[in-house]
């Protein structure tokens, strides 16, 4: 038990009887308090018993009388006065219980003088969930009494953000929107009524209602399913469980064909990558892989004829100390959340497995082999030193073993390697090589994933049911999957390894096991599961240790002191009630998002992959045309199909590329084997490579087959296996259609005009008059002229689009990437011309002699902060809107003519820059511009170049 707390159950046991609690609060009424405490509230507090604020706040009223306390007569007699027992004052705002909070909590440390920090701490904890629902300021509230009263009940440090994750988890369960199912009638609610009261006599006169005392019945945590309606569903779906697990629906039979028609009428070359309405969707909004935990089969138990073998038996018994079956997974509370799952059998067999071990189905048959093993792979210096730092790691959580001395009957070892990713080393436990994998059936491995197709079907409905609202996505990580899954006593005498001539055994499932993904997806769909069907966390999807999801993008609660949707909350809260590992680093959200190696932009309705995967695909077609002799083994054939087939997910016209490909490995079986590029494949990957890049992405059409009526241009072929004929409509290109156009922009054409650049005497104009006025907006204004001439922004990179409907967050310059020093200034431009898939770009600002954008920043930052505190948006303008491009050319054109204009704040910043002598290319980095527009804007602004030349011609001769 902590210090503190001991000390606190000390004072405790102190004040046990009436007379000494009289006598301290006696003491404590003499105490000068800026809220006296009437004399009931001291005795609570005394005894160190839950206070009810509603209670306090109505006491802390001038009105009330602080000697409210009970008197006690002879006999069984007292005097109570009845606005002691019966007033409550209701607090419904942050303000209000920061003040009765403050009142007790002062009360309190005159007690419990040991507990001020404790109780600073926890003010501060509640307050970021007042902060968090901010519309729904009884969340806290409720939260605030529900973890008092748990302390009352057994003491903890109020400060312990672990211990109060289950109240916090409650409360915030319960505002979740209620099931989709029907809502319970009002009568069955046992709120106080006038009418209730003559009703209740009649039927109890009658012998209607049961006088059995309510307390002897069960009772259910807020956050589970408890509606009627709900449970006789459950109910009737353990019946279908228990009878036999039916099988997942398979696409293309009779049940599934007629819903998804219009997917079966898709060509196969576009991978299912078509969605109209009619898409089915489950009305609980369960991916397919939670759903799939209804109908799997049970996970399989260790046969029965291994348990009873003397020899195994002998080894457990030898290697006690080594063998462990240990998981991080609170079992008892993953438990109780599946309490209404209707598939009893599979879930059963999930919960055993966790508690006593992961069997692997293996069915083989046991040999003694003890000489079978010829060493691990063949490793490099960095691949040893990996392998050595993993296996330090492995020891010191508890999931290896301490070297043993010999290996015994029945017990294997089985070789190690090191794959590379991202300069990342992970570590290879090859079952396949040592044979274990080959007793695992295939079919019995299998796993059925959550995808981008079900996901894409989520952002279709969304985007369709509401078109004009923003999403944000998220994704959660759970840390080290299949090292949080124990693997049974049995199974762990086959999984030994060797590491420098030691051997140890290994107590957790294996990355190269082929049961392992099964094995932990059985657990991460359960898990789904409880968080759709409990927690209500609509549309999760899971990938193996990945999960994700989108909510509104306004939608965010601070959680660990970051910003984060209100869903991913959820699903973390969760994750900590069960003790489920993640790193804070890895729980990511944001719009665009990479999910499963997929760029998805829920807003613009888009999958596509990074760039860096574009790259890498580019660079292994060139590695596999550039191999030496131009014969390349069949295995990296097989390497090079797999990549590009992932590749085809998000560039489906590709797929006629790799024709050539498999009709070359066609027939051959022996990986090793040289197999020669002829032509034909030379020519497929060039086309592959070259169009890859400017053809790349999905977009979630409105439907999947497009009807004629809907096409622009409808071209009719006549085909034949030795020419083909086209007939095209009108509106082909015309040679006489073009010159027309083209002479038309001659006669037709508008001069242009060219604005002038700002010179360091207009921003220093903006930046006196906002140190003159001192107006919020000022320095608003001042500090974007001075960002946009120094970083040589483009305008519309600091303000707003006039056309709301042209808004995109993507490009919004956000608040939380400002980092200020004494000398700089640094934030993130998430989007520029020259940065199409939002790389973003750190622009670093320097003090400068004149309107200096640091000082402007750091003046701004502090009205701003304290004016609108944590919104996202670094520019916002004091009425709380976001400044506009009308915003600032009213302003703008208050001082200058139209000879300036919005692109003369960039165009003074080049000029600035090449005044001091900076080069073209450090100009044109500067302001992020391409080389070829950059050639473009020096032919068309000659200031530019004439103070490039300026310059040059004043700096000396070296």
């Amino acid at each position: 038990m902590d210090n503190l707390v001991q000390e606190s159950v000390k004072l405790r046991q102190l004040f046990s009887t009436d007379k000494i609690v009289n006598s301290v609060v006696s003491m404590l009424r003499l105490r000068s308090m800026r809220d006296p405490l009437p004399t009931s509230i001291w005795k609570l507090i005394v005894r160190d018993e839950y206070v009810d604020f509603e209670k306090l706040h109505a006491g802390l009223d001038p009105s009330y009388d602080q000697n409210d306390d009970i008197k006690r007569l002879q006999g069984d007699y007292s005097i109570v006065k009845t606005d002691s027992i019966s007033t409550k004052k209701k607090i419904v705002s942050e303000t209000e219980w920061s003040r009765v909070y403050r009142a007790w909590c002062s009360g309190v440390t005159a007690v419990y003088p040991h507990r001020s920090k404790e109780l600073e701490e926890y003010e501060s904890i509640i307050s970021e969930i007042f902060h968090s629902w901010a519309s729904r300021p009884t969340v806290a509230i409720e939260t605030d009494a529900a973890v008092r009263k748990n302390y009352a009940k057994s003491p903890f440090r109020l400060d312990d953000r672990q211990r109060i994750q289950v109240p916090i988890l409650s409360q915030f369960s319960a505002v979740i929107e209620p099931s989709s199912g029907p809502k319970r009638s009002s009568s069955t609610f046992s709120g106080s009524s006038a009418k209730r009261q003559a009703v209740a006599c009649e039927n109890w006169s009658l012998g209607k209602v049961t006088t059995e005392p309510k307390t002897c019945l069960n009772v259910f945590p807020t956050f589970k399913l408890d509606e009627a309606l709900e449970l006789e569903t459950v109910a009737e779906r353990a019946i279908k469980a228990a009878a036999a697990p039916d099988s997942l629906p398979i696409p293309g039979s009779s049940s599934t064909s007629t819903s998804f028609s219009h997917v079966s009428e898709l060509p196969r070359f576009r991978r299912g990558f078509g969605w109209t309405s009619s898409t089915p969707q489950d009305s609980r909004r369960l991916s397919p892989a939670a759903l799939s935990t209804e109908t799997a089969a049970p996970l399989p138990m260790p046969p029965q004829h291994l348990l009873d073998n003397m020899d195994v038996k002998k080894a457990l018994h030898r290697y006690s100390d080594a063998i462990r079956v240990e998981t991080p997974f609170d079992v008892d509370r993953l438990e109780g959340l599946l309490y209404s799952h209707p598939n009893r059998p599979f879930v059963d067999s999930v919960l055993w497995s966790l508690r006593n071990g992961f069997w692997p189905l293996d069915e083989s048959e046991w040999k003694v082999e003890a000489n079978d093993f010829v060493g691990n792979y063949h490793m490099e210096p960095p691949d040893m030193e990996a392998l050595r730092a993993f296996r330090d790691k492995e020891i010191s959580a508890g999931r290896w073993s301490n070297p043993i001395d010999e290996l015994l009957p029945y017990m294997k070892i089985s070789p190690m390697f090191v794959v590379w990713q991202k300069e990342k080393a992970r570590v290879v436990t090859d079952h396949s090589a040592s044979g274990l994998n080959h007793g695992i059936p295939r079919a019995g491995a299998r796993v059925r994933y959550d995808n981008m197709h079900d996901f894409a079907q989520v952002l279709y409905n969304s985007r369709q049911t509401n078109p004009d609202k923003r999403y944000i996505l998220w994704k959660s990580d759970v840390s080290s999957a299949f090292l949080n899954l124990p693997a049974h006593p049995l199974w762990q005498l086959r999984q030994v390894v060797i590491v420098e001539g030691h051997l140890y055994i290994v107590r957790r499932l294996v990355f190269g096991n082929w049961f392992s993904p099964r094995a932990w997806c059985s657990v991460s769909a359960l898990l789904a599961w409880i968080a759709g069907s409990v927690f209500k966390i609509y549309d999760l999807e899971v990938y193996m240790d990945d999960f994700w999801g989108l909510d509104d993008e306004g939608h965010l609660v601070l959680f660990h002191h970051v910003w984060r949707p209100y869903n991913q909350v959820m699903l973390l809260l969760f994750w900590d009630l069960i003790r489920c590992p993640y790193e804070d680093k890895k729980q990511l959200h944001g719009n665009p998002l990479k999910i499963i190696g997929f760029w998805v932009d829920a807003n613009l309705g888009t999958i596509s992959i990074p760039p860096s995967a574009i790259n890498d695909a580019i660079t292994a077609i060139d590695t596999f045309l550039g191999t030496p002799s131009r014969q390349p083994i069949l295995r990296e054939w097989a390497r090079l199909t797999g990549y590009l087939n992932w590749v085809l997910n998000v560039f489906p016209w590709g797929r006629p590329a790799l024709t050539e490909l498999y009709r070359k490995m066609s027939g051959k079986t022996r990986f090793y084997a040289p197999i020669f590029i002829n032509a034909s494949v030379t020519a497929d990957l060039t086309w592959f490579k070259l169009t890859m890049p400017k053809a790349i992405g999905v977009r979630l059409s409105e439907v999947a087959i497009w009807p004629d009526e809907a096409a622009d241009i409808i071209i009719h072929t006549d085909a034949t296996l030795t020419s083909a004929i086209s007939f095209f409509d009108s509106s082909r290109q015309s040679a006489f259609v073009q010159s027309t156009i083209r002479g038309s922009r001659k006669i037709r054409a508008d001069p242009v005009h060219r604005k002038l650049p700002l010179r360091l005497h207009h921003i220093a104009f903006f930046y006196k008059a906002a140190t003159v006025s001192a107006s919020y907006d000022d320095y608003l204004f001042a500090t974007i002229i001075a960002c946009g001439f120094y970083a040589c922004h483009r305008i519309g990179e600091l303000v707003w689009n006039n056309d709301q409907s042209l808004w995109d967050w993507r490009k919004i310059i956000k608040r939380s990437s400002l980092f200020l020093d004494p000398h700089s200034a640094t934030y993130l431009l998430p989007y520029h011309k020259g940065d199409p898939f939002y790389r973003g770009t750190i622009i670093k600002l320097i003090r400068h002699d004149v309107a200096c954008p640091v000082t402007l920043l750091q003046h701004y930052i502090a009205l701003r902060d304290h004016l609108h505190g944590a919104r996202t948006a670094l520019f916002i303008c004091e009425n709380g809107l976001y400044p506009t491009r009308s915003w600032f050319e009213k302003r703008f054109f208050a001082v200058l003519d139209h000879s300036y204009g919005g692109h003369s704040v960039r165009a003074g910043g080049a000029t600035y820059y090449a005044g001091l002598g900076l080069s073209e290319d450090i100009i044109q980095a500067l302001g992020r511009w391409s080389s070829s527009t950059w050639k473009d804007y020096i032919r068309e602004n000659p200031t530019v170049r004439a103070e490039l030349q300026l310059a040059s011609s004043h700096l000396p001769d070296v």
